[in-house]
């Protein structure tokens, strides 16, 4: 799946660069769905297989970098694969914001930071929420960067809450 998505992505940038319209390929999506509702991977597992490539990875596959065409591949990949999966996606965020397991926590904020990323609606307030609930810094930090990439109110109160209370801890501020 990374491989498929790699070259995807890289295929939107070259698109993109051409000032055409970018058109998600549907059987990357269609790939990335059949993973995201096979319910026999491991979570965490499926954590990784869903996992986009970075930026820094795409960059060594580019002779040009280009931050405005990878910001706009990676926004119409995730885009196109929340349009389709939405519901899915909620369901298995919803099922693994119950369990906290590691494989479970990995999964659900790959599944929140989409959501997010997508603008889906209601999806500031699922990270809002996982940010006053969570019980582990790892949901806390995974809902804080979504509302940080975020202009939103919510994303001012999780910055001044999460200052007020580590401020003072050098190992965490």
């Amino acid at each position: 799946v990374f491989k498929m998505t790699l070259g995807e992505l890289r295929r939107l940038v070259s698109t993109q660069r051409t000032g055409q319209t970018l058109i998600v390929n549907p059987q990357i999506i269609s790939a990335l769905g059949t993973v995201l509702n096979d319910s026999k991977i491991d979570p965490q597992f499926k954590a990784l297989m869903l996992q986009l490539p970075s930026n820094d990875i795409l960059a060594q596959e580019e002779d040009v970098l280009d931050a405005v065409a990878f910001a706009s591949a990676r926004n119409a990949l995730v885009s196109a694969f929340v349009e389709q999966h939405e519901t899915a996606m909620r369901s298995l965020y919803n099922t693994h914001h119950k369990i906290n397991r590691i494989g479970d926590r990995a999964l659900k904020n790959i599944l929140l930071r989409y959501l997010v990323e997508a603008e889906a609606e209601g999806s500031i307030q699922m990270a809002a929420t996982q940010y006053k609930e969570a019980q582990n810094m790892t949901d806390t930090i995974a809902a804080l960067s979504c509302l940080c990439e975020t202009n939103s109110q919510e994303k001012q109160t999780a910055l001044a809450d999460f200052y007020a209370k580590w401020k003072d801890d050098a190992v965490v501020y």
